[in-house]
């Protein structure tokens, strides 16, 4: 009797935990972040603001809109999606970012202060933020 009462103990704890997709990462998300680099591609180089002469920021809103500015410059903005993905590079689902209709980017890694945005692609691009 005391292994069905943890059973169903452990069923309703495990249901009042549940939440919708992304929700964290999504709040996580919300932020200032500034680039610091982008490596890979093609030449599998790496650039970053002192190379190419960029400053960009990615900037996050709590109303699922977000803004890419370029020295000073908004170059894309719209709306954006949270969505579950499978990572092609570490074989797992992973949380990406749909901005627009045209680009999905993996979500490598993410810290407080640390974002690592990837193409879901075999020669894609990986992008450093910081805040």
């Amino acid at each position: 009797m005391k292994l069905y009462q943890l059973f169903v103990a452990m069923l309703i704890l495990a249901s009042c935990n549940k939440r919708k997709c992304g929700e964290t990462e999504a709040n996580a998300l919300i932020g200032h972040w500034e680039w610091i680099q982008s490596s890979g591609g093609i030449s599998g180089g790496v650039s970053t603001p002192s190379s190419t002469g960029k400053v960009v920021f990615l900037d996050i809103f709590d109303d699922e809109t977000y803004k890419l500015i370029e020295n000073n410059q908004v170059i894309k903005q719209g709306n954006l999606k949270l969505k579950e993905q499978h990572c092609m590079h570490s074989n797992v689902t992973k949380s990406s970012l749909e901005l627009g209709t045209a680009q999905r980017l993996t979500i490598e890694s993410m810290t407080t202060t640390q974002l690592v945005l990837g193409e879901e692609m075999a020669d894609g691009m990986q992008f450093e933020y910081t805040r």
